[in-house]
């Protein structure tokens, strides 16, 4: 699954040539949705209610610019709020996928797939930033594989403390590491 950028051309029932956006905006609603939208920068965190509608299309690429390239059979997946709080903006998502989409629990799932997108960014971020994964220097593909498995545990520790102090800050970090784990990285900072 991705997430649309760009309003692609694709064929249109009556086989005339017809744009997914407003294809899909086209469509009846499947399913309602009651979505958690985080806090983000100066957003307040808040639950929107969304309507999900979905469009089986084909992408037809140009065949003058792209001669080498077959049209795609896809489902696009709209979730939009029709009625956004005042002075926010309205939490509008197009989604591309391969997996089906007939019924309200299908979109639901599809919808669920995506909202964990941020945790998933949020892993490869403290991967790049907090372990500094790039600037590990290995001649060889296994090597990195295996540094990347113990410094995804490492990540993944550093969100769950992360999350921890957020939710509950005066929990103790023990609830996540271990004696000897919080001892060695109070013994390596200080």
């Amino acid at each position: 699954m991705i997430r649309s950028a760009w309003d692609r051309r694709v064929a249109a029932p009556d086989d005339a040539i017809a744009h997914a956006h407003q294809t899909v905006r086209g469509q009846p609603v499947l399913t309602t949705l009651t979505v958690e939208v985080p806090r983000e920068h100066n957003r307040p965190a808040r639950k929107a209610r969304v309507e999900v509608r979905r469009c089986p299309v084909r992408l037809s690429p140009k065949s003058d610019c792209y001669p080498h390239r077959q049209p795609v059979d896809l489902t696009l997946v709209e979730v939009w709020e029709p009625h956004p709080p005042e002075g926010l903006e309205p939490l509008h998502w197009l989604l591309w996928t391969a997996e089906p989409v007939e019924t309200a629990e299908q979109a639901e799932a599809i919808v669920g797939i995506y909202k964990r997108r941020r945790k998933i960014e949020d892993f490869h971020l403290t991967l790049k930033s907090g372990c500094r994964v790039e600037d590990l220097q290995f001649e060889t593909p296994l090597r990195l594989a295996k540094m990347l498995v113990l410094y995804g545990a490492v990540a993944v520790r550093i969100l769950q403390l992360r999350d921890l102090s957020r939710q509950q800050p005066d929990v103790p970090c023990t609830t996540v590491l271990s004696d000897l784990e919080w001892r060695t990285l109070w013994n390596r900072h200080s």
